[in-house]
């Protein structure tokens, strides 16, 4: 299954209130999501996530989030895709695909 893009995240999910920089929610979007999501994983079914499905994945499974990178110090985003990156490349190559259940 693949998460797309899309919408910004309703930051409640993450325990937030809107910030000033947050682009247009979609709450139903959100709840649908979450809904396949859990279905997927239940079934186990492979999900790939895709930006937004990427955070939907992560709030799913209790994560965090920052609303706005702009608004943190530093070179945040540099080290949050360093991270990123890491991590992909290590399920690529340790964590094969191992087919359809």
């Amino acid at each position: 299954m693949i998460l797309s893009g899309g919408h910004d995240l309703d930051p409640h999910l993450y325990g937030e209130e809107i910030d000033q920089k947050s682009g247009e929610t979609w709450p139903d979007r959100d709840a649908l999501d979450m809904a396949l999501l859990k279905r997927a994983e239940e079934t186990g079914k492979p999900v790939l996530g895709i930006c937004r499905g990427a955070q939907i994945i992560n709030v799913a499974h209790g994560g965090s989030m920052w609303q706005d990178l702009s608004l943190r110090p530093g070179n945040t985003l540099m080290l949050i895709s360093h991270k990123l990156l890491l991590k992909v490349l290590y399920h690529l190559i340790y964590q094969p695909f191992r087919g359809f259940r």
